[in-house]
């Protein structure tokens, strides 16, 4: 007879709260209460309830807690003063012991500012007058500026700039057989006040590499696997969710940081000569050449 076998064991499928493109809305100064495990779902066979069990990675700019033992819920709370773009990881198990990890992220956003009305007043109000009102003048009620006005009230949305980092015809230069870590952030700008700028994903791989995204999302390391000149394109945002796309050119060479040319030529050393004995003249070598010439003695001129 045969024994069945054991069926594998299926880990649930687990998905982020929001994205780091479009992350979940929070109000500054207020505690948030979000579904932990809206984007997840347990493997078969059913039941096997899902939990938030522990928060991996803390938030930088606020806080993550468990809402209620059953795990459903994590509640942020930014820190005081705080607008912007935060995470955390938190641990995600089903009943069978299988976890993983999910990332929640969120936008935290000044709350609406309400301007307190007067004390209402006990006392009512005057009656209505009956009388009509005076005929409307002909005349308009102010006469219009010479000077310009101090322009539109709302101003359009500034624009990070986002360039490329190299050119075609002037590609950065990496080395052979070795991953470089380059600041591709450094040709472009934030609009003011909505830095820093992060790269979001690679958009285009490399052909000839692999181009990966450092942790802090501000660098991207290559590694490549020949000579030949090779090309990546990934998406910078800014802090409002604003993207544009950029392309790092890359020429890969064989030369050694540390061995490159300066770019001027290397002057021979200078030969130190040592100081003079009294009564010796020195040779430009340093050797002495003899007696000093007497001055007194004026040289006779010998016809040949």
């Amino acid at each position: 007879s045969f024994s069945p076998t054991e069926s594998p064991v299926m880990a649930p499928e687990l998905g982020n709260i929001g994205t780091n493109r479009i992350p979940v809305p929070v109000t500054e100064g207020q505690t948030t209460l979000i579904g932990a495990l809206e984007n997840s779902s347990p493997a078969p066979p059913l039941p096997n309830p899902l939990r938030l069990t522990q928060i991996i990675r803390q938030a930088r700019n606020g806080s993550c807690a468990r809402n209620n033992p059953r795990g459903r819920r994590i509640a942020y709370t930014p820190q005081d003063g705080y607008f912007g773009r935060d995470r955390c990881t938190y641990e995600i198990c089903d009943s069978r012991g299988m976890c993983g990890n999910v990332e929640l992220f969120v936008l935290v956003e000044p709350g609406e500012t309400e301007t307190p009305t007067e004390s209402p007043s006990v006392t009512p109000t005057r009656s209505p007058n009956g009388d009509p009102t005076m005929h409307p003048s002909m005349f308009p009620t102010l006469a219009p500026s010479d000077s310009p006005t101090s322009g539109p009230t709302s101003e359009p949305a500034l624009q990070p700039v986002i360039n490329n980092y190299g050119k075609p015809r002037d590609r950065v230069r990496v080395e052979f057989n070795a991953t470089t870590r380059l600041r591709v952030l450094e040709t472009s700008k934030a609009a003011e006040g909505q830095g820093p700028l992060f790269i979001f994903n690679i958009t285009e791989p490399a052909r000839q590499g692999t181009c990966e995204i450092t942790v802090r999302e501000l660098r991207i390391d290559y590694t490549p696997r020949d000579f030949f000149d090779d090309r990546c394109s990934y998406l910078v945002c800014d802090q409002r969710n604003q993207c544009a796309q950029a392309t790092l050119y890359i020429r890969v060479s064989l030369f050694e940081p540390s061995s490159q040319p300066s770019g001027s030529p290397t002057l021979p050393p200078v030969p130190t000569v040592s100081p003079k004995p009294s009564g010796e003249t020195l040779s430009p070598t340093g050797e002495p050449t003899g007696q000093a010439p007497d001055p007194s003695i004026r040289p006779r001129y010998v016809k040949l």
